[in-house]
């Protein structure tokens, strides 16, 4: 069961109320009753997403790395995304996020397949540090039993046989170390010989336990989506501010910042102030103080100048740019000596030579939390009174401004897509919901492309049209 509530919190052992952390589970089997509020969902969806890629990322870079090692990270993702273990925060967000991203996932194929792959090898490396016997009880809802003292008995020489098959050598029986698993759940095991068949039961040996794990959570997962796929109109209903978030949930694959990091198109320093008046609001707020006060914090810079860098404008048009808004403060040659390093760095000149790529807005609010006179950041984090005043001096109606400063309380980014769709009137091609300034920038330049395709074509048939000659 789940409530909600609007204040805008981190979620913290003392604001858990009617959760029972005694139901967390490997499996996610059951729906644990929470009160949460918009924010924290939206919070620990991103991220979990975030975790669950980094997992994919950290596996995918080691095939074959030291498994000692891949633990170590491992568990320091956990830590950094979910919380320390023994926190009861921990074990709420790790659920909470679970069970809502399950319903952010559900709607197509490939984000369902992500999810669920993502998430066993989440459970894979759970499980390469614990007791498996210790989280058998959980698949008693499969259909999983332990063995009665009478049955390890009756069934020893088997069993001696299955353990020396499996170990390659006997060892000490122990009536843990087996399990009764219907024998149409392990065709493969029951094909190779590797169960004791018995009675529609096949027994098997904790050698198989982990793989067994997983793949009876995986079949699970997709069962689990799949239901929640058919119930999603009816959540929709139910909670329509919930569902508004998880629209804009998505696996990081589809926003990938090094795609924009290598963005094919250029731009000149020269085009950026009328660029800018479409930019992500993030953006347009760094552009207009740089421009009015002729400088910007190293964080702003850094956020500011890798946006610049992935909409396709050069290191020389980069340090020019950047030359020209410093010179209110700092000439030339003081530009050069403790500014254009950082730039340089940027673009991977300097240093250990690694470019950087643009920040997503998930990283944006991680990295740069938005501060009382900063102006890097995410605005959308700002008090309600500084965002309005913003939005106001860029034009935007009353109205409009209401909206996004509403969506904002609860949902930053929805508010960012209000605020996209008030400068792209008419808007067909965005569908989902904006997750990365520079996706912002493209979907911007998409809209302005197809209306001067438009404009175009209907200055050829208005040509056409004038040049037709009628004969009586």
């Amino acid at each position: 069961m789940l409530r909600t509530t609007n204040k805008k919190t981190k979620i913290e052992e003392e604001e858990i109320k009617g959760y029972n952390s005694s139901l967390y589970s490997i499996v996610y089997a059951n729906v644990p009753t929470f009160e949460c509020n918009l924010t924290q969902i939206e919070h620990t969806c991103l991220d979990r997403i975030t975790l669950l890629d980094q997992i994919v990322k950290l596996k995918d870079s080691n095939p074959k790395g030291n498994s000692t090692s891949l633990d170590v990270q491992f568990f320091g993702l956990v830590t950094q995304y979910l919380g320390k273990h023994e926190h009861p925060s921990t074990k709420l967000k790790d659920e909470l996020s679970h069970f809502m991203c399950r319903i952010a996932m559900c709607d197509s194929e490939e984000d369902k397949d992500w999810f669920i792959n993502a998430e066993a090898l989440l459970l894979n490396f759970r499980l390469s540090t614990n007791d498996l016997t210790t989280h058998l009880e959980q698949f008693t809802e499969f259909g999983w039993s332990k063995l009665t003292t009478q049955e390890f008995e009756t069934y020893q020489k088997d069993l001696e046989y299955l353990v020396l098959t499996s170990n390659g050598k006997p060892i000490d029986l122990d009536i843990n170390s087996f399990y009764k698993i219907p024998f149409e759940d392990v065709p493969k095991l029951v094909e190779h010989g590797k169960v004791v068949l018995k009675k529609g039961w096949a027994i098997v040996f904790k050698a198989y336990f982990r793989e067994l794990i997983i793949c009876t959570y995986r079949n699970y997962l997709e069962f689990a989506i799949e239901k929640v796929k058919q119930d999603k109109a009816r959540f929709k209903t139910q909670y329509p501010e919930i569902a508004e978030i998880l629209r804009g949930i998505t696996r990081p694959t589809i926003v990938n910042s090094k795609l924009y990091g290598a963005n094919s198109s250029h731009i000149k320093k020269e085009q950026i102030p009328e660029l800018s008046k479409t930019f992500p609001l993030c953006m347009r707020v760094m552009h207009d103080h740089l421009i009015s006060y002729g400088k910007l914090m190293h964080d702003g810079r850094l956020q500011y100048g890798t946006f610049l860098k992935g909409i396709g404008l050069s290191l020389d048009e980069a340090l020019g740019f950047w030359k020209n808004a410093f010179s209110k403060r700092v000439t030339s040659s003081e530009f050069d000596k403790e500014y254009a390093y950082q730039f340089r760095h940027t673009y991977g000149q300097e240093g250990k030579g690694i470019s950087y790529d643009p920040y997503s807005c998930e990283k944006i609010q991680r990295t740069f939390p938005s501060g009382k006179e900063q102006v890097h950041g995410c605005p959308y984090l700002w008090d309600s009174e500084r965002l309005e005043k913003k939005l106001l001096e860029l034009g935007i109606d009353p109205s409009k401004t209401y909206d996004i400063v509403e969506a904002s309380k609860t949902q930053s980014r929805m508010a960012c897509t209000k605020h996209f769709h008030f400068l792209h009137p008419n808007n067909n091609n965005l569908t989902g919901v904006i997750n990365h300034p520079n996706f912002f920038f493209e979907q911007s330049k998409i809209y302005f492309k197809q209306i001067d395709e438009k404009n175009k074509k209907s200055k050829e048939n208005s040509k056409n049209n004038n040049g037709d000659v009628v004969l009586d």
